[in-house]
């Protein structure tokens, strides 16, 4: 199994959020973030003991992260919908709770970007512009013969 972070932003104070996935205990991966006070040591008043492991019950992985103004955590990967994985971003507070009311308890998902409905998307690159819209960039699997992919990049009004 591979645990890994995959990101890294600093916060308000030096405070560092980490993110990417982990195994659980059946073996498929879930989202893990961390977050350290300014000296490298796990914020307590974060998740639990200064980690959250999210399972949102399929296989997720985290490739990238932004936080906004109010320091709300967003978290761009891919989620497993059971035909291939869909491009995922997912939001949680500064406390890290996962913020149900964005998109479908916590996740916007998206399948078949450049076609293909049983192909894999994902996001790469997360950015929040001026008016607080989320701005995915990243790959769907398109429907030529020889399947490829192409680039995409997505926009969520929160």
């Amino acid at each position: 199994y591979m645990d890994t972070f995959q990101a890294v932003a600093i916060v308000g104070g030096g405070s560092i959020i980490a993110a990417g996935f982990a195994a659980n205990a059946t073996g498929d991966y879930d989202i893990l973030i961390a977050k350290y006070s300014d000296a490298g040591v796990l914020d307590n008043s974060f998740g639990t003991n200064g980690i959250v492991m999210y399972d949102g019950g399929n296989l997720e992985y985290v490739t990238c992260m932004a936080i906004d103004g109010s320091g709300n955590i967003y978290l761009g990967g891919a989620v497993d919908s059971g035909s291939g994985f869909d491009a995922g971003c997912w939001k949680f507070d500064s406390t890290g709770s996962i913020v149900s009311a964005f998109g479908t308890g916590g996740l916007f998902s998206h399948d078949a970007a450049a076609g293909a409905t049983n192909g894999d998307d994902a996001v790469f690159g997360i950015a929040i512009d001026l008016s607080g819209n989320i701005v995915l960039t990243g790959f769907s699997t398109n429907t030529d013969t020889t399947p490829n992919s192409d680039m995409v990049t997505w926009r969520i009004t929160p």
